[in-house]
């Protein structure tokens, strides 16, 4: 796998849904509300909430993950956000784009704007997928923090 690292959030989120930063910070981004539902949220909201997190991104078909993060994040939480995404490329994932039957280079940019007006895969869907790969976080962070409690404890 690789990593790509930007410059801020919104180039990050910029790059994930294929338009410009501008067109971005004009619109609303689709996420999951605090009950579980696909909802919409003014982009600015969004990235206020992951600048408070430190961290954001995607893994790309091609195995490559793309975040922002700040400086200063915690050790334990950029570990957890690579294994979660590193989970989405692991196993058989409840949902993959790349199994999708339009392939990237079919797809115009009518077709672009239609998939993304439209819910081509259920919320329910999505959300598993998402609990899936928090399974590996919760992995990573705690193998971790153990760790981190082993290095600290001299051998009896």
């Amino acid at each position: 796998m690789k990593t790509k690292r930007y410059k801020s959030p919104e180039a990050a989120s910029a790059v994930f849904w294929g338009i410009s930063e501008e067109e971005l910070m004009e619109g609303n981004i689709t996420n999951f509300d605090e009950d579980g539902e696909l909802s919409e949220f003014p982009a600015e909201q969004v990235m206020e909430g992951i600048r408070k997190v430190g961290v954001w991104g995607f893994v790309d078909p091609e195995c490559c993950i793309h975040f922002w993060c700040t400086d200063d994040i915690d050790m334990k939480d950029l570990i957890g956000f690579f294994a979660h995404e590193i989970g989405h490329r692991t196993g058989r994932p409840i949902y993959d784009p790349k199994d999708s039957l339009v392939k990237p280079d079919d797809v115009t940019e009518e077709m672009l704007k239609d998939l993304k007006e439209e819910d081509m895969v259920d919320e329910e869907t999505i959300l598993e997928e998402e609990l899936r790969a928090e399974d590996f976080r919760h992995v990573a962070e705690k193998a971790y923090l153990m760790a981190l409690e082993v290095k600290e404890k001299p051998n009896d």
